[in-house]
């Protein structure tokens, strides 16, 4: 079996890859129903955070690479197994934000 890897950010290399998307259909052979996805977010306090999404058909987990690899959620069936809680201020749903924003709220009072 053939190995083939990508390399989406490196600090030797100087390297950073905005946007990047691979499934089954790019890699033949390979089992159906997998994606592979990095993006780079935009606008406000999500400015610039790096997200890696990998969905094996059955769990979907969503990585922010700028933050260790943390995982910010993991979702199997629609039911979230990791994350925020969703009806609070840091939900998943506004989206993650960068490092230098969190606290701000209580810092500015």
């Amino acid at each position: 079996m053939n190995t083939r890897s990508w390399i989406l950010s490196s600090i030797d290399r100087e390297l950073h890859v905005e946007t990047f998307s691979i499934d089954d259909d790019d890699v033949k052979g390979t089992p159906k129903g997998w994606s592979v996805r990095k993006r780079t977010l935009r606008g406000g306090r999500r400015e610039g955070v790096d997200v890696i999404e990998i969905d094996n058909g059955a769990i979907e987990v969503t990585l922010i690479p700028s933050r260790g690899m943390g995982v910010w959620q993991a979702i199997a069936e629609k039911a979230r197994l990791a994350g925020a809680d969703p009806r609070t201020r840091a939900s998943p749903g506004r989206g993650p934000g960068r490092t230098e924003w969190a606290g701000m709220a209580r810092r500015v009072r």
